[in-house]
């Protein structure tokens, strides 16, 4: 931002015999370019634990390479922005951290990685379907003191079917009463995260 540069390009005339010569010389400004952050592709596809209580294991971790740069200066990682935008540190901005709708993300400022841990505990992460695509994206921004840049970083993740709870209440029957063959009543007792279950009743 405002280096003087100069470029020069020397002419010459003659009349046959003798010659002169003179630079033409452009005098040149610089001026601040904005520096460049870039998201790589996502290291593994994420996807929901499920079955009786995640009892299926599915992938809960993924990371996203950032590369950043600047031609005329040095790109650091914007740490005033991280702050103001929900990103946390803990360690003095060795790394950041922050929570997004199913898992947690931490940016280490040192390589620029992005690291995701899925959170199969979440309610919304409970929620997905058998194969539904949800993402969960991350904006992280550099600076060169002057101009910033900002990337998402946008983790893919697939839903698992989670299986539906059901719990049964013993009915008591006191002597003399006609016998039955029911004897465990379903009283809205059936549930299902990410989906609808059939009542049974009397069965």
């Amino acid at each position: 931002q405002g280096q003087s540069a100069n470029d020069s390009f020397t002419v010459q005339v003659t009349d046959g015999s003798a010659t002169k010569s003179v630079n033409a010389v452009f005098a040149i400004t610089g001026a601040n370019d904005t520096p460049t952050l870039t998201a790589g592709v996502q290291s593994v596809q994420l996807v929901e634990a499920g079955g009786i209580a995640n009892d299926t294991s599915g992938t809960a971790s993924a990371t996203i390479a950032l590369t950043k740069g600047d031609v005329d200066g040095t790109a650091i990682y914007d740490t005033d922005y991280l702050s103001s935008n929900g990103w946390e540190t803990t360690d003095d901005g060795v790394t950041y951290t922050k929570a997004g709708t199913y898992g947690v993300a931490t940016l280490t400022v040192g390589t620029g990685v992005v690291s995701y841990a899925l959170d199969d505990s979440n309610s919304a992460t409970q929620a997905l379907t058998q194969g539904q695509s949800a993402n969960d994206s991350f904006t992280v921004q550099v600076t060169d003191g002057s101009a910033t840049k900002s990337v998402n970083a946008v983790f893919a993740i697939t839903g698992t079917n989670d299986a539906p709870v059901i719990a049964a209440s013993t009915i008591q029957f006191q002597q003399g009463q006609a016998a039955v063959a029911n004897l465990f009543n379903i009283q809205n007792a059936s549930s299902d995260v990410d989906g609808l279950v059939s009542e049974i009743t009397n069965y």
